[in-house]
């Protein structure tokens, strides 16, 4: 028998598809909106984190390198040139402040702008307002906001002495500071600015006192008679060993103008080779001058009579009571070493910065240092005693850059 369909039932059915297709359909744009959208969001908030942690670092290298009244042009450069990058521009919406941030506590807080010579950290929030959606609209949400924080803090300059790869400092050595313009180093007006620093291990042991900062990765403390006055820290970021240029100085020097040492001998014993005997002397003027290597011997000096740069090519040893720089003043005399091995020991006294970024440098016995040194790698033993010049500018020519903490 055939059943004829009842009309009823069929107009229920075809409403009922219809209303689950719109069901369906809704279904379809809200996942749509939660891939498209979710993911768009995603992908703003990753901008602006980006464009907060870079404007917030440029901002910090200008408190850095000491320069304050421009952290606030340099942030909003590194803000622009993003923001074009990413097809807008709101620099009004972006919040750029300058303050002090506290490590133990882990938070910012603001100064005044014109107190920014005493800041230590620059706060950037990256903000995108506004930003159209696609398919949110269906569920009332057709724009939405973007906010992202960063703050760079400033690292603490680490000047005096360098060892890129490893420092370490067993003994009974002393690290302290004085400024060479204000006159003789004194013990009674030595200063706190003698900074003992590495990319690598920075091994401390015995009686060693180092006014100063103490930074490295890791710095390794042995015993409890070490007194450290500064921060005792990793160091955020390693910082890159400085080139020795020598430029055409092999063939462009004052060698011609070296003479016989003051007991009437000639100062070298092959080639470029310089060789100063016991109890003997050298007198330099002011100039450049190449050496092959270079070795005082007990009680040899070397005096000089102004601006002075020697360029070492290979080893540079200094012992006994040896003194370079009879003069006193650091200030004029750098040495620029490529060898792979540098000796200031016994009781000698150096005058002076000494730039070996290929050399173990060796200061020991009683020696005397003042002035800078950055080598590959140091260690200090024995009584000698470092005393960093504030006031030369191989000192202060290593600045770690800034690094982000939120």
């Amino acid at each position: 028998m055939k059943r004829i369909a009842n009309s009823n039932s069929l107009t229920y059915r075809r409403g009922a598809i219809a209303v689950m297709t719109a069901v369906s359909m809704v279904m379809v744009l809200v996942c749509a909106s939660l891939a498209v959208d979710v993911g768009y969001i995603c992908a703003l908030t990753g901008e602006a984190q980006n464009t907060a942690d870079a404007g917030s670092l440029a901002g910090a290298s200008a408190l850095q390198q000491g320069v304050y009244t421009s952290y606030l042009d340099r942030a909003l450069d590194v803000i622009a040139r993003n923001q074009k990058s990413q097809g807008f521009l709101s620099l009004k919406d972006q919040t750029i402040e300058v303050g002090r941030w506290d490590k133990t506590a882990g938070t910012f807080t603001a100064i005044d702008p014109i107190n920014a010579s005493k800041a230590n950290a620059v706060r950037v929030v990256s903000v995108r307002n506004d930003v159209s959606l696609f398919f949110a609209a269906v569920m009332g949400k057709s724009t939405t906001d973007v906010a992202r924080e960063a703050v760079a803090m400033v690292t603490p300059d680490c000047a005096g002495i360098w060892g890129f790869e490893e420092v370490t400092v067993p003994g009974n050595v002393v690290v302290d500071s004085y400024d060479s313009t204000e006159g003789a180093y004194a013990v009674g007006l030595a200063e706190e600015n003698g900074d003992v620093c590495s990319n690598g291990d920075l091994n401390i042991s015995g009686s060693i006192e180092i006014y100063g900062d103490a930074l490295g990765d890791p710095v390794i403390v042995k015993g409890g008679a070490a007194l450290i006055t500064g921060d005792v820290d990793t160091l955020a970021n390693p910082v890159d060993p400085p080139a020795v240029e020598f430029g055409d100085v092999e063939t462009n020097n004052n060698n011609a103008v070296i003479g016989l040492t003051d007991k009437g001998n000639s100062p070298f014993s092959s080639g470029w080779n310089m060789s100063i005997q016991a109890n003997d002397s050298l007198t330099l003027p002011p100039g450049r001058f190449f050496l092959d290597s270079v070795l005082f011997a007990s009680g040899a000096s070397l005096t000089i009579t102004g601006p002075t740069e020697i360029y070492v090519k290979g080893n540079f040893n200094e012992t006994g009571q040896g003194h370079l720089n009879t003069t006193g003043n650091p200030r004029d005399l750098a040495v620029f070493c490529t060898g792979t091995t540098v000796k200031i020991t016994g009781g000698a006294e150096y005058y002076g910065s000494l730039l070996a970024p290929n050399a173990l440098v060796t200061l020991a016995g009683s020696a005397d240092f003042y002035g800078g040194l950055i080598a590959k790698s140091i260690k200090m033993a024995g009584t000698m005693k470092f005393h960093v010049d504030e006031s030369l500018p191989t000192v202060h020519s290593l600045k770690p850059p800034p690094v982000l903490v939120r």
